[in-house]
């Protein structure tokens, strides 16, 4: 759905039988919700921070380096030019 909000041919679910042939269940959610559960984030600060530490889980950074192009990397997101999470860098550690 990201990848079509700003798309004026946007469309639905494609082979839509497959998902009732294979019984899948097909189920939305906003993150918003979860952040709001004390249990939800108790358990996620326990475990995700340890598995990019040990590199069970990468992740994926798109990194713009300098203020001066932040712009750009903006309008890049929206382009869908980017991978991963969007970062300008404007200074090194």
């Amino acid at each position: 759905m990201i990848s079509q909000y700003n798309t004026p041919d946007a469309h639905g679910i494609r082979n839509l039988m497959t998902v009732v042939a294979k019984r899948l269940k097909i189920e939305g959610f906003i993150i918003l919700d979860k952040a709001k559960d004390e249990s939800f984030n108790k358990e996620f600060y326990s475990k995700v921070p340890k598995w990019i530490a040990n590199g069970e889980l990468k992740i994926k950074e798109d990194v713009t380096k300098g203020l001066e192009q932040a712009a750009d990397a903006i309008v890049g997101i929206f382009q869908g030019k980017n991978f991963g999470k969007a970062v300008v860098r404007i200074a090194d550690e």
